[in-house]
């Protein structure tokens, strides 16, 4: 059996941009202003390392994948650093269905569920929701399959998955 899995770049807010580019215009300023007069070379050394760090958190992409009955979350920065969040048993998994469908949307209202969102944030794109079971309570995780994916986990677990229609 292989191992399916979905990478989704998760898109860059026009805050977040705006924070970059005032960030790499403060840095540059400060770099000149360092050449004339060294005072400044503190301020440079901070803006540098606040531009590195904003460069490398914009940049993120969420892999989910499936094998033999797990699906498996994970976050990637910068193309470079890949970070496992979460694995979770398909026996936990109560539901996977589109967004918004009948099966899962008493969990969207619920105050006690735990929502993670694991999309791309793009309008117009359709993502499902998984509804899991475990020891934190219940959680609702938001992402996007491809249909490969979704083939793949309805080979043996075919009763959790609502297909989308559309």
């Amino acid at each position: 059996m292989f191992e399916e899995f979905v990478i989704v770049e998760r898109q860059k807010n026009t805050s977040q941009k705006i924070a970059t580019i005032v960030t790499g215009v403060l840095f540059g300023l400060l770099l000149v202003l360092t050449l004339i007069s060294p005072i400044f070379l503190l301020a440079v050394v901070v803006a540098g390392i606040l531009l590195y760090i904003q460069i490398f958190r914009m940049n993120i992409e969420y892999e989910c994948s499936y094998f033999d009955g797990e699906v498996r979350f994970a976050i990637i920065r910068n193309k470079s650093k890949r970070k496992q969040l979460k694995s979770y048993s398909m026996e936990q998994v109560v539901q996977i269905a589109p967004a918004h469908d009948r099966s899962v949307m008493n969990y969207e209202t619920r105050k006690d569920v735990i929502k993670k969102n694991f999309t791309s944030h793009k309008k117009g794109v359709q993502y499902y929701e998984m509804v899991i079971n475990d020891e934190s309570g219940t959680l609702l995780i938001m992402f996007e399959p491809d249909k490969k994916y979704l083939d793949a986990v309805c080979v043996k677990y075919k009763q959790k998955v609502v297909m989308s229609t559309k």
